[in-house]
């Protein structure tokens, strides 16, 4: 039905398109042409319709088909690239939350270190002053040893220098009874 409607119309516009070349003059040639120009143009507009328009769906489809199939893999890749973004800014807060730990982490070593260091410092310190106060009585002992031993050889040298002038052999002898008195014990 359609095909009839199709070709009954193509048959009226030849002969509305060649009416205007009858009318001008009574030559039948150029309406000729006309009328078979259309009907030459209808024959293979008919015929690229019959047998073309299965090849060109077919073909029309499979681009359509290949269009979408590029644009579904066009948006898998999207998708996969949106997800690793994600993980990526994840993996990057993740990261930014450990920076920040270890810095915390370091700091808080740093700062006992610190103090560690500090206190042994002190300790050390402390240690220092009592060897050096310990060596320093050490000494003030050894020198009043040495002053006193000095000042007891300089007890004796006078004394044997200035004795034998002020004591005298009776003096002498009285001293010696003294000596061996006492020490003998008594009985």
């Amino acid at each position: 039905m359609h095909r009839a409607l199709l070709i009954t119309g193509l048959f009226a516009g030849a002969l509305l398109g060649a009416a205007p070349a009858w009318a001008a003059g009574g030559e039948w040639r150029p309406v000729y042409d006309t009328v078979m120009m259309w009907i030459n143009s209808a024959i293979l507009f008919g015929i690229i319709y019959k047998f073309g328009r299965k090849p060109l769906m077919a073909f029309l489809r499979g681009q359509g088909d290949e269009v979408a199939k590029e644009l579904q893999d066009v948006e898998d890749r999207r998708l996969a690239v949106a997800r690793e973004l994600a993980d990526l800014k994840q993996m990057m807060e993740a990261r930014d939350s450990q920076l920040a730990d270890l810095k915390a982490r370091m700091a808080e070593e740093g700062e006992l270190s610190r103090k560690r260091i500090i206190e042994q410092a002190q300790a050390e310190a402390q240690r220092l002053l009592e060897e050096a106060g310990q060596r320093t009585g050490h000494q003030i002992e050894v020198a009043r040893h040495q002053f006193r031993a000095d000042l007891v050889d300089l007890a004796i040298r006078l004394a044997t220098e200035r004795l034998p002038s002020v004591i005298t052999p009776e003096d002498s002898q009285r001293l010696v009874g003294e000596y061996i008195q006492d020490a003998l014990p008594s009985a």
